[in-house]
Formats: C-alpha cells, structure tokens, sequence
C-alpha cells in the first residue's frame, strides 16, 4: 500500500513539473487577484490556497468550467483534474491606507515552479520615487523585470525562479 502512495506521490510531482504560474494583482478600490496555471496537457492536481481575510466572490474554473470548493479557515483546498486552472477573487488587504495608497503581498507559487507577477495600477496612478534597489527611494520593490503601460494603466511584471527562494 505504501509503494501506491508513493508512485502517486511521485507521478503528482512529475505531473507538476510541466506547468506554467502565473499570478496577477488589479488594483483599483480593492484588488482583483487572478492565478493562472497551465500544464502541458491534462494533469490531475491537489494544492491549498491560503487566501486573505476579507477574500471575496471565489471563482475556480477548471478547462473554463466553474467548480466549487469550500473555504474553511481562510484556506482552500482545490483538486481535480484538468489543462487549465484559473483561480479569481477580491480583497483589499493587500493594499494599505495611510496618506497615499500602497500595495503589498508575499506571493508564493502554489507549485514550486517559477512564475510571473503583474501588478495592474489603476488609471491615472504614478509613481512618486525613481527606480532603485534601494527600498527606502523606491516606489517599486523588489525592483521590477518589467514596467509597461496599456495607455491607461502601469503595469509593473516580476518573473520569479523558484529554486532561488526569493521572498
């Protein structure tokens, strides 16, 4: 019985060697966080999610089908079987309120792979420091792989390897 578990455990980790992460933040009165992952072809998965406190209206599609799952203790559990998962909620923890506005998360990737960060600003937003390692004359850190626009928004992109155990 032990061996099953083990070869299942096994073929789980090498079914999730081949996806793709990707996690992005849209701020505007609260953010809208949306988690994508890709494999490369059907695999079946189980992870848990620790979402925020003030986590709302969850949506989990699996292939573009809706599932359900249960949050209980601020954590999900998400299973199943499928090419395409695409994980949607809002909070507006991660942005904090003093005299101007600032948006903070440790993101993590639900399955030790690498992965990409987006951050949508919204409309009309700038940034009030230059661009420097430096946290204390930043307005973005850790510095940024990427700074674009859409011609409303900026967009600010971090690409994350996993076996460097960046925070």
């Amino acid at each position: 019985m032990k061996l099953i578990h083990y070869i299942l455990a096994f073929l789980l980790i090498i079914n999730i060697a081949n996806a793709t992460y990707s996690q992005e933040f849209i701020i505007d009165n609260e953010v809208n966080v949306n988690i994508l992952i890709n494999f490369d072809n059907q695999e079946a998965f189980s992870f848990n999610l620790e979402l925020p406190n003030d986590a709302s209206n969850l949506k989990v599609l699996f292939d573009n089908q809706e599932k359900e799952f249960q949050i209980q203790n601020n954590i999900v559990s998400i299973y199943g079987s499928a090419k395409e998962i695409k994980i949607n909620y809002n909070s507006d923890s991660y942005i904090e309120k003093a005299k101007k506005n600032y948006f903070t998360a440790e993101v993590n990737s639900l399955l030790n792979e690498d992965f990409g960060i987006k951050v949508t600003l919204p409309e009309g937003a700038t940034l009030d420091k230059p661009f420097t390692k430096n946290l204390e004359e930043t307005s973005v850190y850790p510095a940024a792989d990427d700074i674009t626009t859409n011609g409303k928004n900026l967009i600010i992109t971090w690409y994350y390897d996993t076996s460097t155990n960046e925070k």
